[in-house]
């Protein structure tokens, strides 16, 4: 590997750098490499420390436990875990003697969990004892046959099977329903050819838009997120090009505003419009369904979760 530059100078901001890494000469396998920046008056300093754990079968969480001791002023500590999607990239752990601290998040199980800890640049200037930080990580598994449960009065009571395939542990169900899902259907709906001068394309095919309205009430104040099963989380994999939705009361405010991937927004108590716009270009499969766009219950439903 080979630096474009051996000397780096950092003034009140911050400069690049670009590594330039020649694979040609590498045996086969799997290669690994890293590059540190080390103050040269105190190169004890922002060292960062990696580690790889292979997640066994079954395990769903990890518990660790962080101990630092050899140090006589404030440390801080950035502890990162980026195959983690439930921990927070880049918290901060702040030690003021030595102690220990805990903390815990979900893995996948059969794949590899990566660990990342860096005492924080400026931390301890005032001290040239070196912190030790010892790491204790334990994992646990409980798998469950339904990630989320969902209770319809009109279905039976709905089972849910526990089981561990690594320890034994311990287990305290505790059901709490906090969250409804009320269906919508659109109250009215309007297609419409767009504009031939920027939505028509070179072959002559029209690009549409489908406009819907949906009603929500709401007795007292809440949390809501639409939801729209046939279209959220899907862009590439859709036939409609792009897709917006807004929420307004009846004087015209906005409260909310989101597309393919909706957020929560806090209404309150009255009615509300929940406009959605689609837009996709016209094609010869969609004719029947939109011979269907004056019934209802042909047009795409919501679920709104309070």
């Amino acid at each position: 590997m080979s630096i474009v530059s051996n000397k780096v100078f950092f003034i009140c901001t911050a400069r690049e750098s670009n590594p330039l890494v020649d694979p040609s000469n590498l045996s086969d396998g799997l290669h690994y490499f890293e590059v540190y920046g080390i103050d040269c008056k105190a190169p004890w300093r922002g060292h960062i420390e990696r580690r790889y754990i292979e997640v066994p079968h079954g395990a769903s969480w990890a518990e660790v436990t962080m101990k630092t001791s050899g140090f006589d002023t404030v440390r801080r500590f950035y502890v990162a875990v980026p195959t983690a999607k439930t921990f927070e990239m880049g918290d901060f752990c702040k030690f003021s003697f030595s102690a220990a601290k805990s903390f815990s998040f979900r893995v996948v199980s059969s794949q590899t969990l990566e660990l990342v800890i860096s005492q924080f640049w400026p931390s301890g200037t005032g001290s040239h004892e070196t912190a030790s930080v010892d790491f204790e990580v334990v994992l646990h598994g409980i798998k469950v046959n339904e990630e989320e449960v969902i209770l319809d009065g009109s279905d039976a009571p709905v089972r849910i099977d526990a089981e561990t395939l690594l320890v034994f542990e311990e287990l305290a169900p505790v059901a709490l329903l906090n969250k409804i899902r009320v269906p919508y259907r659109p109250i009215n709906s309007k297609i419409i050819a767009l504009s031939t001068d920027r939505d028509k394309l070179p072959s002559g095919k029209q690009i549409l838009a489908l406009t819907l309205n949906y009603k929500i009430k709401l007795e007292d104040g809440a949390q809501i997120k639409p939801h729209i099963p046939l279209l959220n989380d899907r862009i590439y994999e859709t036939k409609f090009e792009s897709q917006f939705y807004m929420i307004s009361d009846s004087n015209k405010h906005v409260y909310s505003i989101g597309d393919a991937y909706p957020s929560s927004s806090n209404l309150p108590k009255g009615e509300y419009i929940l406009q959605l716009y689609l837009r996709y270009m016209f094609l010869s499969e969609h004719k029947p369904w939109m011979r269907c766009i004056q019934h209802s219950s042909s047009l795409p439903s919501i679920r709104v979760c309070c």
